[in-house]
């Protein structure tokens, strides 16, 4: 999904108060809002989008011994695309959308946790549906 996407289906939609021109005055608040909230998901889930094992990109950090979840990349413009993991997309505009309304923090924040949760479990799931004898990620299996 691109900058301009994620502006006028996901926050439009988490904001209702807001129009596409308000958001597009605040242009660099998102911006700069989706990347923290891009670090943040890179650092308590495992994005598959952002999995790596190239040596030649900036590392958030590592998996396993081959395996490591690189930064991701900054958004410039509205066709830039959000370096994100579809689903976990709604993650990312509740964390924004939590700064952005901060009378209702608390609540967007309890949804970001509840995505962030819903995607640790299928990552679980997923591995344990083609664990035979050693995980996917090079543990063994429980």
């Amino acid at each position: 999904m691109t900058y301009g996407e994620f502006k006028s289906q996901v926050l439009a939609t988490l904001l209702p108060g807001h129009t596409v021109e308000d958001l597009d005055a605040q242009d660099v608040r998102i911006k700069s809002a989706i990347h923290r909230a891009l670090m943040r998901i890179a650092k308590e889930t495992i994005p598959l989008r952002l999995r790596t094992e190239a040596n030649d990109v900036s590392i958030l950090r590592k998996i396993d011994e081959r395996t490591k979840i690189r930064v991701p990349y900054e958004i410039y413009v509205d066709d830039d695309d959000i370096d994100m993991d579809s689903a976990l997309l709604n993650a990312v505009g509740y964390h924004v959308a939590s700064e952005l309304e901060p009378q209702r923090k608390g609540h967007f924040l309890q949804q970001y946790e509840r995505e962030i949760v819903e995607n640790n479990t299928r990552l679980i799931e997923t591995d344990l549906d083609i664990c035979n004898e050693e995980s996917r990620w090079e543990a063994p299996c429980l």
